[in-house]
């Protein structure tokens, strides 16, 4: 009997274990989720504000001057490309003309002003439905960057004259948008992962590279290295190399990419392996108070049970004391009258016989 006890407690108290287990693993995943939704929302607004730029640039008679005449003197458009760039913190801003071909560009680089873009996305995205966008690499350093460009029209005639783009990196703006205590992938239309809280996650596929895909990066210039390394993912569970990560994915708003917040599964183990603890700990401590409430409850009746059993008895002694003390009492009191009506009976009886 006493060992089908212990197994119950034991029993008992890995339930609240495995308990403690589960809920952590539940308050980990909807605690990812939230992030991402929040990071999301950040990121998608971030890309909202730098897109506004491009557009007013665009409409700035400045610009628009300087695309009409390309001849003319640059300085009033060069000094509001500067501006920009210093309130935006962009990489680069550039006025292309009508052929795509660099004409103005800050900061001012000979090298670059000539270029031509004319095959890249988000130049003909801008000339066909006003704004553009694109993630590749800088022609010239090869840097990985992400460009906006938006159509410049003549303000009277309504004349194509070109666009204006900024060339953003994207790695440097991390900490406007970065979760906090958790790490981040930021995945392309093409499923490859363009910036990256982790250095060594950047330009591997999220998912299967196709070689269709991979001969339009190529043609496009999208990433500056081969895409070798690819995730290995399972429901909310992604491994890269040896490390494996608990995740939640979210589309975004303003571009055609995917969030992905992840945490190392060590320490999501490590904080379920806690919880576990704390449950289990909790558990013997619920069980054996139990226990230890019930042994003392049943103490507390046994002690009552014989308070009462003493309590009867002492009142009965006490009703036999009292029956004893009134009977004597009574004794006394009888011997007392029995005196003082015998002494008076005595003495008459003395005197009658004196009479006679």
């Amino acid at each position: 009997m006493r060992r089908l006890s212990w197994v119950f407690l034991i029993g008992a108290a890995a339930s609240f274990g495995i308990l403690g287990w589960l809920l952590d693993s539940r308050r980990t995943g909807s605690s990812l989720s939230q992030s991402a939704i929040e990071t999301s929302a950040r990121l998608d607004l971030e890309i909202e504000r730098l897109q506004f730029f491009p557009e007013i640039l665009a409409n700035d008679v400045r610009v628009v001057r300087h695309l009409r005449d390309l001849g003319s003197d640059p300085t009033q458009a060069q000094r509001l490309l500067d501006l920009v760039k210093d309130q935006t913190g962009a990489d680069r801003i550039f006025v292309l003309d009508r052929l795509g071909q660099v004409s103005l560009a800050s900061p001012p680089d000979r090298n670059f002003i000539g270029t031509s873009h004319r095959r890249r996305p988000f130049f003909e995205e801008a000339v066909s439905v006003e704004f553009g966008s694109f993630f590749g690499t800088d022609p010239l350093t090869q840097k990985p960057s992400y460009y906006l460009a938006n159509q410049v029209l003549d303000l009277e005639s309504g004349a194509f004259l070109g666009a204006v783009a900024l060339q953003i990196d994207l790695d440097q703006r991390q900490s406007n948008w970065r979760p906090g205590g958790s790490e981040f992938l930021v995945v392309d239309e093409f499923s490859v992962v363009i910036t990256s809280s982790v250095p060594e996650h950047r330009f591997s596929a999220w998912r299967l590279f196709d070689e269709i895909s991979q001969r339009i990066s190529t043609a496009q210039q999208r990433y500056p290295v081969a895409i070798s390394e690819t995730w290995a993912r399972e429901r909310k569970i992604g491994r890269f190399g040896d490390s494996g990560f608990d995740l939640a994915e979210i589309n975004l708003a303003a571009e055609p990419w995917d969030l992905v917040v992840l945490r190392p599964r060590t320490q999501a183990q490590l904080s379920h392996l806690y919880a576990a603890t704390f449950g289990l700990v909790l558990g013997l401590a619920l069980v054996f108070g139990g226990a230890y409430f019930r042994q003392q409850r049943r103490f507390s009746r046994s002690l009552a049970q014989k308070v009462q059993e003493k309590s009867e008895e002492l009142e009965a002694a006490q009703r036999a004391l009292v029956s004893r003390e009134t009977l004597a009492a009574l004794g006394r009191i009888s011997a007392a009258i029995s005196h003082e009506v015998s002494q008076p009976i005595a003495s008459l009886r003395f005197d009658m016989r004196s009479l006679q």
